[in-house]
């Protein structure tokens, strides 16, 4: 979650910077320097949109990674669920051969 939360936190600076760079552009009645924020400006709206793009990637890796993870639990545990069972069969199977056993005992 570290490289999601950085992402989300680069997204935000640059979308500060962005308002910023506006902002010193519309102040400004230098053409030179109006043109240069107006650029910076442009600049960061391509940042953004790389950030937001790998911000995406890692957002969809981490749903596949917890769906693998719930199949794989899911599996895990249809596993224990059956050997309980198995476990469970042979403890009933198990008492009934003794039972018979004692009933046997006791009739000889």
């Amino acid at each position: 979650m570290t490289v999601q939360k950085d992402l989300q936190k680069a997204v935000a600076a640059a979308e500060s910077a962005k308002g910023t760079y506006a902002t010193f552009g519309e102040s400004t009645d230098d053409p030179s320097a109006k043109q240069m924020f107006t650029q910076m400006s442009q600049d960061m709206d391509r940042h953004i949109s790389q950030i937001n793009s790998r911000l995406s990637v890692t957002a969809q890796n981490s749903l596949n990674s917890q769906a693998i993870n719930s199949v794989t639990n899911d599996k895990d545990n249809q596993s224990n669920t059956s050997s309980l069972q198995s476990s469970e069969t042979i403890t009933t199977e198990s008492n009934a051969t003794d039972n018979l056993e004692m009933e046997n005992s006791t009739v000889s």
